[in-house]
């Protein structure tokens, strides 16, 4: 019997085997990464301005919000533009998905060069991945005598910079360790709590919180320096109550997806808006900020773990909630002339650089994607003119890049910016 058993274990262990290996002899085979020029500077503002990039995953348009979630983010809004932001609301992500979304920012290009070179029917994620992390902005900044600190997150491409000197490493396990540890005796003391340390949505909050912390901590430091922070909220786990403490037990529970999704967005305002606040104050050199999502919150229909997603069969609204994005971003001498409310995170450090650097990079034009399904990545459809051909609800009624006129939309029920600390 032991031997029949350990037969079929052997049986078993094939499978993988072989899919791996695979898997890594198709990585030796293929070709490199495409290279993209890395832009020449012309000048430099003197002293150089520490950049930090601040990425907030599936963080949601207003638009969207307003459509789909009841929830009225006007007051962030216009905080930002009190402290002197633009804030462009009809941006769209690129992409949508992270990987692809922040390979195409960091490179300041759209990603047909990959799509060129390992074709449309490519199944591995890793050069996209490696795309992600090689990146010419980096590279351009490393060359002007910036510091790369970047401020990872769980999940494992952006949980370290490869390029980066300084690397603040999240506190908490790998996704992987957590899903292996769901499936062991250990998981009823996961799913209760008592023991913090195997708590992921504890570790998520705290998480979040140490990030800040550290973005806070940066500011004191001297620079220049480029700092890269990838935040997974309002991304799932919902963990964030509107004044940022934990929701956790009974009280996340009673909540539905759209009004924990509520309490996590409302509850990273106010991390972002103390930091803001501090970044402006105490920073010795005006700094250049970005606040961007990599990509809009699932739809209803795509949220299923595991559910093979086809692009292709998305409703129009459901187009527009996942590339629906914020996007906001500070400049020291506050000229934005070169920005518009559509403009999207593929232009964003093309402008930047022009401006202040004076490379002759150039707006691309703005351009939206999705892909066919994770199984096939890099087969992108541009979806451009159907998100775009009626202008989205904030655009209607407020008027973009304004400042806001304190519309309240049409379509409800909305919650304001200011819930209290008891749901």
């Amino acid at each position: 019997m032991t031997l029949i058993l350990n037969v079929v274990a052997l049986g078993a262990l094939c499978v993988p085997v072989w899919q791996l290996s695979k898997l890594n002899v198709s990585r030796l085979l293929a070709p490199p990464l495409p290279l993209l020029e890395v832009p020449r500077a012309t000048r430099r503002p003197d002293p150089l301005p520490d950049i930090y990039y601040v990425i907030l995953d599936r963080y949601a348009s207003r638009d969207t919000l307003a459509r789909r979630y009841g929830l009225d983010n006007q007051p962030f809004y216009d905080f930002l533009r009190s402290r002197g932001f633009y804030v462009a609301e009809a941006s769209s992500a690129n992409y949508p998905k992270t990987a692809l979304s922040l390979a195409s920012s960091l490179n300041m290009s759209y990603l047909d060069d990959l799509e060129r070179t390992f074709g449309r029917d490519q199944r591995d994620w890793q050069p996209i991945y490696d795309y992600m992390a090689k990146n010419r902005l980096v590279e351009f900044l490393h060359q002007q005598g910036y510091t790369y600190v970047h401020l990872g997150s769980w999940w494992w491409p952006t949980r370290v910079g490869r390029r980066a000197e300084r690397n603040i490493e999240p506190w908490c396990f790998p996704a992987s360790f957590y899903l292996l540890l769901n499936r062991t005796m250990l998981a009823p003391f996961v799913e209760t709590g008592l023991i913090s340390a195997l708590d992921f949505n504890y570790r998520h909050w705290r998480q979040t919180h140490i990030g800040f912390d550290e973005l806070h901590k940066l500011l004191r430091q001297p620079g220049p320096k480029f700092v890269f922070a990838h935040f997974l909220g309002p991304h799932e786990p919902f963990v964030l109550r509107p004044d940022g403490t934990l929701l956790a037990g009974r009280e996340a529970k009673r909540l539905t997806w759209k009004e924990s999704y509520w309490f996590q967005l409302l509850g990273l305002n106010r991390l972002i808006e103390r930091w803001v606040d501090q970044a402006l104050a105490e920073s010795a050199v005006p700094p250049v900020i970005v606040l961007q999502s990599d990509e809009g919150p699932y739809p209803a229909d795509y949220r299923t773990p595991g559910r093979r997603q086809d692009w292709r069969q998305a409703s129009l609204q459901d187009l527009r909630e996942k590339s629906g994005i914020l996007y906001a971003v500070y400049l020291p001498d506050r000229t934005y002339q070169h920005f518009n409310p559509q403009i999207t995170p593929v232009n964003t450090f093309r402008v930047i650089l022009d401006q202040y650097f004076g490379t002759h990079l150039g707006r691309l034009p703005d351009r939206v994607f999705i892909f066919e399904s994770e199984m096939r990545p890099l087969a992108f459809i541009e979806i451009t003119r159907q998100i775009w051909d009626q202008p989205p609800l904030a655009q209607r009624h407020t008027g973009l890049g304004t400042g806001g006129t304190g519309f309240r939309f049409a379509e409800g029920p909305f919650l304001i910016n200011t819930l209290p600390t008891e749901p």
